[in-house]
This record gives C-alpha cells, sequence and structure tokens, in this order.
C-alpha cells in the first residue's frame, strides 16, 4: 500500500484462510475420483474455486454427477463431519483478529458457501463473535470471486479499495481484488503461489502469523539491498529472474536463513518486473518518524507474543517492589537474632510464639517464592527485549528458541490440565475455550500468566528439595 494509505477495512477468504475447508473439500473430491478411477489435482481444484453452484461444472467428475447434488452432498458431509471432529481456526488467525480488533479495524468473512452454513463453521470454531460481517454465495450480489461482491462490502463499510485488505487463497479472489485497486496478500493453502500469484498480492504468506508480520513490518523490508548480492540488476527479464532464483535455490538449499532473503527478494523483484510495486501499509495511530529508526525483524510477531503490557512496571511500581523486596531481605536477616532471644525466654513462653514465628516463615517463604518467580519472568522479558535487535546472533537465536519452547511446554501442560478436567466435569472449559472465550484478557496475557505459575511450581519445587538436602546434612 501507498505510504499514505491507512487500513479501514479487513476482508479475509473462510475457506482456505481462517479454516482448512477448501483442503477438505478436495479429500473429499479425490476420494469420489478414486472410487471411479479418474484422478484430479490440487491446482486442477485450486482453479476451480469459486462459487459453489458452478465450481464442480469444470471438474472431471462433471460429466457423471450432477453438479447441483455434488455440492449438496459435499456441503452437508463436510459439515456433519466438521461438527463432530471440531474445527480450530489455522495458526495466527485469532491473535490477527485480536490485532484489528485493538486497531478499530473491521473484519469482513467471504465465503464460497452459503451466508448460513459460513456463519456455522465460524461458531464451530468460536469465531462468529469476533467478526463484524459475513457474506456467502447466496445473496442476490455476483457471487466470489466476482468484483461486485468485494465493491459492495467495500460499499457498506464505506471505505475505498485503496483503504481496504483483502486476505484470500483463491487466485480468483486475488486478481479481483487487484482489479479494483485492493490491497492483497496471498496465503498459501492448497496450492503455494506462483508467479501470477506473486504479481499481484502485496506479500505471500504460509500463515497468519506471517501476515501479521507483513501487516505490521513489511513497510521496513527492503529486499532491494541484497539484489545486486545475489546476481539481480535493473536490466534483467523475467525469464533470467526466475532462472537466477532457481540456481541460487539449489545452491543454498542447506541454508534456511538464507534462502527466506532469497525468496523474499525474488518476489520483491518479480513485482516490480512485471507491475508496480506493492504499496505499503500505514496506520493513523502509528508515529512513522519513531518507527522508522527501529530495526525489525522477522520475529518481531513473537516477540509482541511474548511481551505482555499487563507485566511491565513503571518507576512507581518498581520503587513499591523493591520496597516489599528490602523488607523480606530485612525480616530474613531478623529470623536468627528472633531464634536466639527465644532460647533465652521461659518454655511456656517459647511454646506460644512458635506458631507466630511458624507463620510469618510460611509467608516469608511464600513471600519469596512468588516475588522470585516474577522477577524471573521479568528478566526474561527485560533481557527479550534488549536483545530483540540481535536476533542474527546464535547465542541470541538459541535464547529465543529456548523461550519459545518453554511457553510451548507450559502451554501443553495447562491443555493436558484443562482438557482433563473438562472430561470429568462440563463445569470447568477445555483449553480451547477457555483460551479464546476469555474477554478479560489477550492470549499472550493468558500465556504469561501460565508462565508465571509454572515459574512458582518450579521455584517451589527447587526450594523443597534444596530444604530436605540441608535437612538431611544438619540431621
Amino acid at each position: 500500500m501507498r505510504e499514505d494509505t491507512e487500513l479501514k477495512l479487513a476482508i479475509i477468504e473462510l475457506d482456505g484462510c481462517i479454516f482448512p475447508l477448501n483442503r477438505l473439500r478436495y479429500n473429499f473430491y479425490k476420494n469420489l475420483c478414486k472410487k471411479k478411477n479418474i484422478t484430479v489435482t490440487p491446482e486442477e481444484f485450486y482453479h476451480a474455486l469459486g462459487n459453489m453452484y458452478s465450481m464442480y461444472e469444470t471438474l472431471p467428475l462433471a460429466t457423471t454427477i450432477n453438479s447441483q447434488k455434488l455440492n449438496a452432498t459435499v456441503e452437508k458431509d463436510l459439515y456433519n463431519y466438521l461438527n463432530m471432529k471440531g474445527l480450530s481456526p489455522k495458526d495466527g488467525v485469532i491473535e490477527l483478529f485480536e490485532y484489528f480488533r485493538q486497531n478499530n479495524i473491521p473484519i469482513a468473512i467471504v465465503s464460497t458457501h452459503k451466508t448460513k452454513t459460513a456463519i456455522n463453521y465460524l461458531e464451530l470454531g468460536s469465531l462468529y463473535r469476533k467478526v463484524d460481517y459475513v457474506i456467502g454465495c447466496d445473496t442476490d450480489i455476483k457471487a466470489l470471486p466476482s468484483e461486485e461482491l468485494l465493491a459492495y462490502i467495500d460499499k457498506r463499510f464505506q471505505v475505498t479499495p485503496k483503504d481496504t485488505l483483502v486476505i484470500t487463497s483463491m487466485n480468483g479472489i486475488l486478481h479481483s481484488a487487484n482489479n479494483i485497486g485492493m490491497n492483497t496478500i496471498y496465503l498459501n493453502d492448497l496450492v503455494e503461489a506462483g508467479d501470477d500469484e506473486i504479481s499481484c498480492s502485496y506479500q505471500v504468506a504460509n500463515t497468519m502469523y506471517e501476515a501479521l508480520n507483513d501487516i505490521l513490518f513489511g513497510r521496513y523490508e527492503d529486499y532491494k539491498i541484497f539484489e545486486p548480492l545475489l546476481g539481480m540488476d535493473k536490466e534483467m527479464s523475467v525469464a533470467k529472474l526466475k532462472a537466477l532464483f532457481a540456481n541460487l535455490q539449489e545452491v543454498y538449499k542447506d541454508d534456511p536463513d538464507l534462502l527466506k532473503i532469497i525468496k523474499s527478494t525474488y518476489i520483491s523483484k518479480l513485482s516490480e518486473l512485471t507491475k508496480e510495486r506493492p504499496r505499503r501499509f500505514t496506520f493513523s495511530d502509528e508515529d512513522l518518524a519513531e518507527l522508522e529508526k527501529e530495526e525489525v525483524e522477522e520475529s518481531v510477531v513473537e516477540e509482541k507474543k511474548e511481551e505482555p503490557t499487563a507485566l511491565s512496571l513503571n518507576a512507581q511500581d518498581t520503587a513499591a517492589l523493591n520496597d516489599v523486596i528490602a523488607k523480606v531481605m530485612e525480616a530474613e536477616n531478623n529470623a536468627p537474632e528472633e531464634k536466639e532471644e527465644d532460647k533465652k525466654e521461659p518454655v511456656v513462653e517459647e511454646q506460644k510464639k512458635k506458631p507466630d514465628h511458624h507463620i510469618i516463615n510460611t509467608f516469608i517463604n511464600i513471600s519469596y517464592v512468588l516475588l522470585l518467580s516474577l522477577m524471573i519472568l521479568l528478566l526474561g522479558l527485560v533481557v527479550h527485549i534488549a536483545l530483540g535487535n540481535m536476533m542474527d546472533q546464535p547465542v541470541v537465536k538459541v535464547l529465543h528458541a529456548i523461550s519459545l519452547g518453554y511457553i510451548d511446554v507450559v502451554e501443553s501442560i495447562f491443555e493436558f490440565i484443562f482438557n482433563g478436567l473438562h472430561s470429568i466435569t462440563n463445569v470447568i472449559p477445555d483449553y480451547y475455550t477457555y483460551m479464546n472465550d476469555n474477554t478479560l484478557m489477550t492470549l499472550s496475557a493468558l500465556k504469561m500468566i501460565h508462565c508465571y505459575i509454572m515459574n512458582v511450581v518450579i521455584v517451589s519445587i527447587v526450594e523443597v528439595i534444596k530444604y530436605s538436602i540441608l535437612s538431611k546434612k544438619s540431621s
């Protein structure tokens, strides 16, 4: 998008971007073809995707099965299957929706299914309340992938195409959005992006996490600096560029980081050769003068996830925390002196004071564990932020991978606990419902709280083990 563009509306395709419905449709159709010894490729099915009433008319079974009846069977069986099995959104969808919600950007969902069916799928995935508008192919408006339907959504929300972002995994929708001047992100799903998809897209993403990363920080990435290093020049033709790209992929096939730069540079150069450079995103509430000074790395979306504002401390909170720590340390230092005084007192008074002493020690130990766990979490966040611009360093990469692994382990433990308790009683929600229906906190904040709880458990276990060892030595 242009630098003066302000994103005001997101149009997202349901079938391949939010849920893997197109892939499931293809598998269903492929199995039908196998029974009749007919072959259908993902590419054939991909190029037929569109209006569900007509998409099957160009596919191999059209001569043997009535397309209308086939569509009704696919729609009915697919929904019943997912209703029984359960349906979860694809990776990054919830985080992308949350970002749009926080920035007051409406979300319109388009689908090749009927509107009611699309709503049912969103309800299955607990996403219906997170979107602003849903439209399928059963309205009076010309169905997807028509330009008319996309223009109608813009008109409904009173925005212009240049302020609209379309995220899709379908070639037809991509071209329609591109033709009327909308900004597009292609999401790899049933078929990965080819030259046609690349030339029509602002960016190509593998997951919604990458799409979010492109929306937030795409304007900072300028791959032109890599073109001379990779042998690309201004006079290069598209054919030569493709040959060079194939050769670079073969030479550096064992270096995934370098391959990512090569691919991004290739996409950038191909877009430049085939059409005007895709426009960049900006948002009205951002201070571009300050943001342009920041160095943004590939993993910035994951860093955002691990940086909940709920746990950041200002100067006043820091002073209060230091005061509490000082009191705890003072209590710990005074504890031995209290024991010496207790020895001089009569036995009767000593027995009366023991419970109080025990309560104080318990309070100190609990406070110590809670504060130490919080300090570990805060230290991790501070180090993570401080080293955020050094992600290319091997040691920092290892630390980053360890932190992400720890979060994944913690979430797996909580998922096991919630799902286990939910199987015993329905009073306790399952893990997915607990995470996604929570209106008080974001997913990132919940994950940080889970990490804090796990820190408390680990520190407590370590302290118990240490106490047991010291007790054995003293005895």
